[in-house]
């Protein structure tokens, strides 16, 4: 565990010399000893005093699949590698993976105990088996800790989820980083399946519209959803429970987000009539991927056909959601 010595104010020059002679041991911290500085290094080069680090400091290993792989070959036969997926979510201090069944029990804990090698600040493990009827309820299997709520923080926004509960999905982070300031003061917004929140909270916090909104069916994602807001001290957020298709109100927004993603388009003419005087419509959608086009005409021909002037109608392809298959963002804007 070798290391250059240095005082405080020679630290910074020595590190970039170190690095340009490619002998900086990245897999250690650099520490501060009384008044010095220890910077760790694979090898010895130049006339530096060196030391042998008596209480080194290792970084984690970044965890990649080929990582965990490489620490899983002894315990797990060629067709349990075949059955790993290569995913997982990380939501607050819950780790969800998505394991085959046709792993035993046994090897489905120890690949879990094998993440929280490089993940030491998660406190449960789920497994995500599916998901369940109209409210999308996740069907987990807990591997390690306890099934509890956590805190998920992304973009400077707090969720409280108990993810082996209700959905929250990590891969939409970008979209949530969009709709986050794609409003402003002047608006009126509806978001008619809004979850726990992840598109009305950041929304609200950092475009400020006068008013979200916010519509979910689901009781827990409800609750949830309430929590939310009063975590983040937004005052301009409404939670309603109920149907959206009952709830929406009529001539109310300038921007009506749907986030919900199956069959969404017979959802559209409560979106419609919920926009003032035109306005902007974000429509969710799985779409394969050659049909891109053709789900945008059909929406086209659709608002066309109920009476509405179409100005515009762009797509934003979001993530894969399964082969040949994406989670497509249609914006829309109806003309006044």
């Amino acid at each position: 565990m070798l290391a250059v010595r240095v005082k405080k104010k020679e630290a910074e020059s020595v590190r970039k010399k170190l690095i340009q002679e490619g002998i900086l041991d990245k897999d250690r911290k650099i520490q501060k000893i009384d008044n010095h500085i220890e910077i760790p290094v694979t090898c010895k080069f130049g006339n530096y005093s060196y030391l042998n680090q008596n209480k080194p400091i290792h970084y984690h290993p970044r965890l990649s699949f080929k990582t965990l792989i490489n620490s899983l070959r002894k315990e797990l036969d060629q067709e349990d590698i075949n059955n790993l997926s290569k995913g997982w979510e990380l939501i607050g201090d819950v780790l969800i993976l998505k394991i085959d069944n046709n792993i035993r029990v046994e090897k489905r804990q120890l690949i879990a105990k094998k993440f929280l090698e490089f993940m030491p600040k998660v406190k449960t493990v789920l497994n995500r088996e599916g998901i369940l009827d109209l409210f999308r309820k996740p069907l987990t299997e807990l591997l390690i800790g306890t099934i509890h709520d956590t805190i998920h923080s992304e973009n400077g926004c707090k969720f409280k989820i108990d993810p082996s509960k209700v959905m929250f999905c990590s891969g939409n982070i970008q979209e949530r980083q969009r709709m986050a300031t794609i409003s402003n003061q002047n608006e009126v917004v509806l978001d008619m399946f809004s979850g726990i929140g992840q598109f009305s909270v950041p929304l609200a916090k950092y475009s400020n519209p006068k008013k979200v909104l916010a519509i979910e069916k689901n009781p827990m994602a409800y609750k949830y959803l309430v929590e939310n807001v009063k975590l983040n001290d937004l005052t301009n957020v409404k939670p309603i429970l109920g149907d959206c298709t009952i709830k929406s109100p009529k001539k109310y927004a300038n921007r009506v987000i749907m986030g919900y993603l199956f069959k969404t388009i017979k959802f559209l003419p409560f979106a419609l009539t919920a926009l003032k005087d035109g306005g902007i419509i974000h429509c969710h959608s799985i779409v394969h991927k050659s049909d891109f086009n053709t789900e945008k005409a059909k929406i086209k021909k659709f608002i066309e056909k109920s009476g509405y002037d179409l100005n515009k109608i762009d797509y934003r392809s979001i993530k894969s959601y399964s082969p040949f298959y994406y989670h497509i963002v249609y914006d829309i804007d109806i003309s006044s």
